[in-house]
């Protein structure tokens, strides 16, 4: 099919696109080719530790697969992963009119 044909020609180009091995993995899986999906996952994540959605996607294959051990594993890395890279929420004591202290609550983003 043209889009495989277009996602092997693309990853042959660049072995380190992620986007092009994550979708060559979709297709693979679409395919029942588990074996060179999961092998197009892998190189995902091995090429992008830090990229949550290769993790997610990783997971959604094992989860797939049945293979609930490596699931949890690729699940809980992209849930830290997105922990590291989310907006960041702290309180912080202010001195009130009164003299009490009050709180406000302020938002800054790591990105």
């Amino acid at each position: 099919d043209k889009s495989e044909q277009c996602f092997r020609e693309a990853v042959a180009l660049d072995q380190r696109m992620v986007p092009g091995l994550l979708l060559y993995g979709m297709v693979c899986c679409l395919d029942e080719r588990y074996s060179e999906a999961e092998h197009f996952f892998e190189m995902a994540t091995t090429t992008e530790p830090e990229n949550a959605i290769a993790w997610t996607m990783r997971g959604l294959y094992y989860e797939h697969s049945g293979n609930g051990i490596y699931e949890d594993m690729c699940f809980q890395e992209a849930s830290k992963l997105n922990l590291d890279h989310a907006p960041r929420t702290f309180i912080a004591p202010q001195a009130t009119a009164g003299g009490r202290k009050g709180v406000t609550q302020s938002k800054t983003s790591v990105l």
